[in-house]
């Protein structure tokens, strides 16, 4: 899990945040997986080229802690994100899920290949005289990924226009025109927003020179270091950043005073101990502070603080895929293929746990289950049924009696 390199991060209170909540959830994330039947979690093996079912997944480790509370951001899964399913402006399967007013939109483009050879040479010129050093070697991008954030601008039946933010950490990589026109047709294509249509906004906008559409634009913010094709990594933190609130910095440059490479290996781990749900939202803010990402705030100023404190839930394909069904069931406002909102928050460790997941567990188990055995597994698999019963399962395998038969005899 993760990578074993410690760095010092106790300079200042973020420093100090950080430096405990990575220790608390790296524990954790052990604890959890010397769990006998305990899954293994989802997890990315590097921060560079990360393709689109990745970022995915990483956003959603937050997005789907913060549905649980009751936010809603408007998100759908990879038969809307993959470019291999998107033709024409023609959308199949579109599944977007949510509703809200923000739709949280990754978007996966080819590279522009002028411009990510050019950053490859800089990358290979300079990584032997820096800390780049012992970083990986540079190799060709398969493409690249940005954050675009869909918003309507009333919630008026009448009144459906539209505004788009784009978030680029290599604002080279794709021609601009061409993420605007990708952004707006995802938004005005997909479901997003039902039977209606929209009219993208022409409210007074910071506007590319080129390519101009009314409604969209770029946040100007840090540009990651050149050909380390981080660009996925990066749009699931802007992701989160966005989702939980917290201000992104407008500079190019980031004023942290850690090092690129701290920035990218201890951002992949933040990634990795959300997708095993053992990450929360004031240690992410306080990495984003740390390494000068977000727009300088106060640890000790309440009015800093993230509005709504959540803990990442654990995240692979199938647990992503059910909660967009879920989710879907709940707009069309019938009973969906899950337990209440209020059920789901039991899962967290500490709080009572709902009395059919005990009840399922106790089935799932098999004969012999007791009661106490089913709750001490579920608070061991952090509310989840199958991982539970898993659980159980194996501590049965491990009490089976030893055999009877004598060691010269064979069994008749």
């Amino acid at each position: 899990m993760g990578t074993n390199m410690r760095f010092s991060l106790l300079e200042d209170d973020w420093g100090r945040i950080l430096d405990e909540g990575l220790a608390r959830h790296r524990m954790h994330a052990q604890r959890s997986a010397q769990l006998k039947g305990r899954k293994k979690p989802y997890q990315i093996d590097r921060y560079w080229n990360l393709d689109i079912d990745c970022v995915l997944l990483g956003i959603a480790s937050i997005w789907d802690a913060l549905r649980k509370k009751q936010i809603i951001y408007a998100f759908a899964g990879v038969d809307v994100f993959d470019p291999d399913v998107v033709r024409s402006g023609q959308l199949k399967g579109s599944g977007v899920v949510g509703g809200a007013r923000k739709f949280i939109m990754p978007l996966s483009l080819p590279p522009n290949e002028a411009a990510q050879a050019a950053a490859l040479d800089h990358w290979n010129r300079h990584k032997a005289n820096t800390k780049h050093s012992k970083t990986r070697a540079a190799e060709p991008a398969v493409g690249h990924i940005v954050l675009a954030v869909a918003e309507r601008n009333s919630e008026e039946e009448n009144n459906t226009s539209v505004s788009i933010t784009i978030f680029d950490s290599s604002t080279d990589t794709v021609p601009q025109g061409k993420i605007a026109f990708k952004a707006a047709t995802l938004a005005v294509r997909s479901d997003w927003l039902g039977d209606r249509r929209s009219e993208f906004s022409t409210k007074s906008l910071p506007q590319w020179p080129k390519d101009k559409l009314p409604g969209v634009h770029r946040q100007p913010g840090f540009q990651q270091p050149m050909g380390s094709n981080s660009c996925g990594l990066f749009t699931i933190l802007n992701a989160w950043a966005v989702m939980l609130e917290i201000p992104l910095s407008n500079n190019v440059r980031r004023r942290g005073r850690r090092t690129d490479r701290e920035l990218l290996i201890i951002g992949q781990e933040l990634v990795n101990l959300a997708l095993a749900g053992c990450m929360d939202s004031r240690t992410i803010q306080a990495y984003l502070n740390v390494f000068g990402l977000s727009e300088r705030q106060d640890a000790a100023n309440r009015e800093d603080d993230i509005k709504v404190q959540v803990d990442a839930v654990r995240m692979d394909n199938a647990k992503f895929l059910n909660e967009l069904n879920v989710q879907e069931y709940r707009d069309a406002g019938i009973p969906g293929p899950s337990l209440s909102p209020e059920v789901e928050e039991a899962r967290e460790d500490g709080n009572p746990l709902p009395e059919a997941h005990v009840r399922s567990v106790m089935i799932a188990g098999g004969a012999g289950t007791t009661r106490e055995q089913a709750l001490r597994a579920l608070r061991g698999a952090n509310g989840d049924v199958e991982d539970a019963a898993a659980i159980i399962q194996a501590e049965k395998q491990d009490r089976k009696p030893p055999s009877t038969v004598p060691e010269n005899e064979s069994p008749k």
